[in-house]
This record gives structure tokens, sequence and C-alpha cells, in this order.
């Protein structure tokens, strides 16, 4: 019997559908939506409203940042007194926003911030190293 998001993994064409067996058990690996569609256009879009939130830092709200966070490609997970948030890849460091009324301390924000633009870096890294396994691997080239 399948389990729901191995099997939605499988009909999207995720390349982590195929993922190995280990102990005689295939492993669950969470596809993300974000492997699909994070395309360079989107992570710039993503980036100049980090900036922007930057240059605001005094008046940053939890709700903005958690927003961003999604949008990254995070996923929020019951653990710990703060909400956090995680990308489900291995390497990804967990992300706790507080979730306060009113404004974040400058400090608070601007470390949140610092991890989000380390996530951007991260995702455009992973872009530009499938761009260049494409190229020497030929595909997307006419026949």
């Amino acid at each position: 019997m399948d389990d729901g998001l191995w099997s939605s993994a499988k009909r999207r064409d995720c390349p982590h559908a195929s993922a190995p067996k280990q102990n005689g058990l295939t492993a669950q690996v969470h596809c993300d939506i974000t492997d699909d569609i994070m395309m360079p256009s989107k992570l710039k879009k993503l980036r100049r409203e980090l900036d922007a939130l930057r240059r605001r830092r005094k008046s940053i709200r939890s709700d903005e940042l958690e927003s961003l966070a999604i949008r990254i490609g995070r996923r929020r997970v019951k653990r710990g007194k703060e909400p956090t948030y995680e990308r489900v890849a291995p390497g990804w460091f967990p992300l706790t926003i507080p979730s306060h009324p009113g404004t974040l301390p400058i400090g608070t924000a601007c470390n949140i911030l610092n991890q989000l633009e380390d996530d951007i870096e991260r995702l455009e890294a992973e872009i530009e190293q499938e761009d260049e396994e494409d190229k020497t691997t030929g595909e997307g080239q006419d026949p």
C-alpha cells in the first residue's frame, strides 16, 4: 500500500521518487513543490523582498518573515516553544521565528534575515549546479 506522499511524488515525476531502499524499506522522501518550480526569477523576487525587509529592519513583524520562509520552501513543524520552520532536505538547519505581537527586536530580525538569505543563496547554487549538469549531459539540447 502506497503512502499518499510517496504516490504524489511518483505522479509528479519527482527526482526523489526512486529513492534507494535502506534496510529493506523504501526511503520516504518528501518532495517539496519548490523542487519543481523554484526558478531564478522567483529567487530574484524573494531576494528583492528580503532586501526590502532588511532596509526597514526596525519594523519587521514575525508574520512577514514566516511568509518569506514558507515561500523559500520551509514548512512549519511542531518543535519547541516558538514556531520552527524546516526544509525536508539534508543539511538544512531549522529556523525559529518568534511569533510575538508587534515588531521583532532588530537583532532577532537581522539574524532571521541572514538565515533566509543563506537559504536563497543555497537554492541559487543548487539551480546553477543543475544547469551545469544539464549542459554536461546534453539535456535540453535539440537532437
